[in-house]
């Protein structure tokens, strides 16, 4: 019988990949939106169902799992450092009532961390006098930041 699953070989050897197409690993900005992820198949028969679940709780926004497609959504990081959120999906074959369970995949998720900078205090001086250097500093521990600056005062 073909439709005899679990880890039997028919049902392996006549439905080698559930998951039709690779997933591309995303990276994104604090605050900003990754895009969706749509699971396709090349089955027409029974129904495959996309069983997915995360393990990153610093990164804030989606579901720690779910069934189906991933919508775009806003995903927040709650720390300084980027974090790299795994997602691993594993699809389900089922037809006349029998399941058969394919090898999961993974694929990431980084959410760099929210740009902020350090509080600057401001400075007073008196004419003809030089100002005290400006050291702009970030609690972000990872990358890079680069920090532009216009002066409003042109007197």
């Amino acid at each position: 019988m073909l439709f005899l699953c679990g880890f039997c070989h028919h049902c392996k050897q006549r439905y080698q990949k559930l998951l039709y197409h690779d997933v591309e690993d995303q990276a994104i900005c604090h605050g900003s939106a990754i895009a969706a992820v749509n699971f396709a198949t090349p089955i027409t028969d029974g129904s495959v169902v996309y069983n997915w679940r995360r393990t990153n709780s610093n990164v804030v926004g989606l579901a720690r799992s779910g069934t189906g497609n991933i919508p775009a959504t806003v995903l927040t990081n709650t720390t300084n450092t980027a974090q790299v959120d795994t997602i691993t999906v594993t699809p389900v074959y089922t037809n006349n009532g029998n399941e058969c369970t394919d090898e999961s995949i993974t694929f990431t998720i980084t959410v760099n961390p929210k740009v902020v900078m350090d509080t600057v205090a401001n400075q007073a001086i008196c004419h003809n006098s030089a100002i005290a250097a400006v050291n702009f500093t970030t609690p972000i521990t990872d990358g890079s930041v680069v920090y532009n600056w216009t002066r409003t005062n042109s007197h």
